[in-house]
Order: structure tokens, then C-alpha cells, then sequence
């Protein structure tokens, strides 16, 4: 049983805001800024990876960021157990007893090292 209050839905207008400050800034970084700062790729491979990672990651951190500020506003409390509900970081169930079980973790070995 759930024992917290009820949220209100989020309005359609909020839904666009929230995915545009997500996404827009993401992809400024990688279509517009990242042809004009970037040195050629096939003169400099190297550092035309590292900027186009840098953008990126610095757009991770940025949707990282907003996620935080969403939990606070909506939860009050930036305790350890609210980001974790929130961001669903609970461990494994086992599919056979239902208990939690830290040793399910394992099964992400094979699909992270197939993933690349």
C-alpha cells in the first residue's frame, strides 16, 4: 500500500516544458555547437571525438541536473531513499522467491559487454 499523498497530473504545457529543457539543450550541443568548435575529423579524429563526447556528456549532466531539481520540487526532500525511489535504483528480485537479491546484478554482465 502506498502510503504517500497523491500527485496532480502534470498539465500538457508542463509535459512540453520539462521535455524540451531536456532535450533541447542536448541536441544545441551536438547539431549546432558542435560543428562550429569541433576541429575537422579527418584532420584531427582525435579531437573531434573528444569534443563531440564532451558535448555530450555535458548534456548528461545537464538532464542529470534537471532530474534532481524535478525531484526536489515535487518531493521537498533530497534524501538518499527519495532519489533512490524516485530513480527506480532498487535492488533485483529474484523471479523465483521475489526476495531482493544483490547477485541478480550479474545478469547485466552479458548484455552490458554485448551492448558494444
Amino acid at each position: 500500500m502506498n502510503n504517500s499523498t497523491p500527485r496532480d497530473q502534470y498539465s500538457i504545457i508542463k509535459i512540453i516544458s520539462i521535455w524540451l529543457l531536456v532535450a533541447a539543450p542536448l541536441s544545441i550541443l551536438v547539431y549546432i555547437i558542435n560543428p562550429i568548435i569541433s576541429p575537422s575529423f579527418e584532420s584531427d579524429t582525435l579531437g573531434a571525438a573528444f569534443t563531440r563526447i564532451s558535448l555530450i556528456t555535458s548534456g548528461l549532466i545537464w538532464q542529470f541536473i534537471l532530474s534532481l531539481i524535478i525531484i526536489r520540487q515535487e518531493e521537498d526532500n533530497m534524501s538518499w531513499t527519495t532519489i533512490k525511489k524516485r530513480l527506480r535504483l532498487n535492488t533485483p528480485k529474484d523471479p523465483k522467491t521475489g526476495e531482493p537479491s544483490r547477485k541478480m546484478w550479474l545478469w547485466t554482465i552479458p548484455f552490458t559487454c554485448c551492448s558494444f
